[in-house]
């Protein structure tokens, strides 16, 4: 598995230079800037250290969707939790690292935000799942850097260790579940706040900790039969209608 590490909009040259460093420390793959606020100058060269290639080598992109491109799975890490809200009902760590050994997932995109502002709703809304890195109530917001730190050190001790893998799953069969719940809602929903709500519900359906492949073959059939039989019911609409 292979770890892209996407940071979007950053503001500050030491936090480049010190992510660039950690995906050294701890073997991760790619990094890549979203329209990063500053450039790669003195400040993040030196606290890059031994890892100014990595920071050289920093795919620059212009939006999360290109920097997340070529990924099969993505995590954003946000601050700020919330029940009721399907863009903040966040995992915790511990459950980001669970879902990774058990996913075939090649090639896995681990999303950052602005350290002023973090992630946009629409920048969170891209990503497969979200994660919240718990802190003491006094001070919750991480420093970028430390933020990068914690997690790819939960998810290195997994990909580093000989413990064998967990079983692995069919991601294109849960992609193909997640797409066609969300057709289905454009179908029942007429509002276009409730349908984004219903396609990030339904997104978590991909999630290997709550069904098996089996069960997920079980609703793909389902959910197929039921599309079907609303669009039949559609079409006679029409023509009755016609």
């Amino acid at each position: 598995m292979q770890i892209r590490v996407i940071l979007v909009g950053t503001e500050g040259e030491a936090n480049l230079g010190m992510v660039a460093r950690l995906i050294d420390n701890f073997c991760a793959d790619e990094l890549y800037l979203v329209k990063p606020r500053v450039e790669v100058g003195e400040e993040a060269l030196r606290y890059a250290v031994k890892a100014v290639d990595t920071l050289e080598n920093a795919v620059v992109v212009e939006s999360l969707e290109e920097a997340l491109e070529g990924t099969d799975l993505s995590f954003c890490s946000t601050a700020i939790r919330r029940e009721g809200d399907v863009l903040r009902e966040t995992l915790e760590l511990e459950d980001v690292v669970e879902i990774l050994s058990k996913t075939n997932a090649s090639k896995v995109g681990l999303v950052f935000g602005r350290e002023s502002t973090g992630l946009t709703r629409g920048e969170l809304a891209l990503c497969d799942y979200r994660f919240t890195i718990l802190t003491c109530d006094k001070y919750p917001t991480l420093n970028l850097a430390n933020s990068v730190g914690i997690t790819l050190y939960e998810v290195s001790k997994s990909r580093l260790s000989n413990v064998p893998r967990g079983t692995s799953v069919n991601l294109g069969q849960r992609r193909i579940l997640v797409e066609l719940l969300s057709e289905l809602a454009s179908h029942v929903f007429r509002d276009d706040h409730r349908m984004k709500d219903a396609r990030i519900a339904a997104a978590k359906l991909g999630d290997p900790r709550f069904l098996s492949d089996h069960e997920v073959a079980i609703l793909l059939t389902l959910v197929s039969r039921v599309k079907g039989l609303v669009e039949r019911c559609r079409r006679s609409e029409t023509s009755i209608n016609g």
